[in-house]
């Protein structure tokens, strides 16, 4: 017998099944190019790329890349980015 998911499931599930990506590969993929397979900084969903406005995903991207340089992998990007 199959009982149905609880809603923190369904979440989790809708949360991976959105398409995720960095923003060079969310702009490839607009512009009906081939996304390269490895990019550096920020990885994000796509509805939160569409919602970013381009100078902050440069920031956050940026900030990324030089944490990752120093050898962390978890690296702040801003303040509450991705409640906006």
């Amino acid at each position: 017998m199959l009982k149905a998911k609880a809603k923190t499931q369904r979440d989790l599930q809708n949360w991976t099944n959105e398409d995720w990506g960095s923003a060079e590969q969310h702009s490839a993929k607009e512009k009906g190019k081939t996304p390269k397979s490895k990019t550096k900084g920020r990885y994000m969903p796509k509805g939160t790329y569409k919602k970013t406005p381009k100078s902050r995903l440069k920031y956050q991207d940026s900030k990324k890349r030089k944490g990752t340089k120093k050898g962390k992998q978890h690296v702040p990007t801003g303040k509450k980015f991705s409640q906006k």
